[in-house]
């Protein structure tokens, strides 16, 4: 079933977005550049995987469980995901 699913998101033809946020803008553009400040941070050209999305998702659960999460941070990596699934996309 999970196929499946995968299989009907990877047809989508676009991805459309509203950013409410400075913070989830600039992560938006970071995930589709692969550039932050300017500087590379992440490999373009390389599929994003289900590992790469976990692996956000896990640091922000490790920064909460140390008190530092702040909604912006969640807002920053929502961004970067929405980012990395648009750039999937061209």
């Amino acid at each position: 079933m999970a196929h499946q699913n995968v299989q009907r998101l990877s047809e989508r033809k676009s991805v459309e977005v509203q950013a409410d946020t400075q913070a989830f803008s600039s992560g938006f553009v970071e995930g589709q550049t692969g550039l932050r400040d300017g500087y590379p941070v992440y490999r373009i050209g390389h599929p994003i995987s289900e590992q790469d999305i976990f692996s956000i998702i896990r640091n922000l659960v490790e920064i909460d469980r140390e008190g530092w999460l702040r909604e912006e941070h969640i807002r920053h990596d929502a961004g970067v995901i929405a980012g990395w699934l648009l750039r999937q996309e061209g």
